[in-house]
């Protein structure tokens, strides 16, 4: 690296991916101690860390996606049905769905092709 260089910050792409790993560690090391990281607790962690939780869960589920594909295309394995179990309720509690309607989107993401009655 040139010594007369400015450092370059990191795009946002790498940033929200630097900010899921995060709340990720977080969410895992929370449920290590047994403990359930309830929605009121997650928006306290993300506002501590100017972070939106609204965002945080897009990401997740972009990432979802990703891997739903990796894994069909056999690139990667799937997400474990008990991760996507805790993603769900996660998703339920901070939407506040209940019951039937929650069932519908069973995993942590919409399709509108596939789930969208039109």
């Amino acid at each position: 690296r040139a010594s007369g260089r400015q450092r370059v910050l990191p795009s946002d792409l790498v940033a929200g991916m630097r900010a899921y790993q995060a709340w990720q560690r977080k969410s895992m090391e929370v449920q290590r101690y047994g403990e359930n990281w309830a929605i009121a607790q997650e928006l306290h962690w993300c506002m501590e860390h100017f972070l939106s939780l609204d965002r945080l869960h897009e990401i997740e589920e972009m990432v979802t996606q990703i891997r739903d594909v990796l894994e069909e295309l056999g690139y990667a394995d799937g997400i474990p049905a008990a991760k996507r179990e805790v993603m769900r309720r996660r998703r339920q509690e901070k939407l506040g769905l209940s019951g039937a309607h929650a069932q519908r989107w069973p995993l942590a993401y919409c399709d509108p092709a596939r789930d969208l009655e039109v």
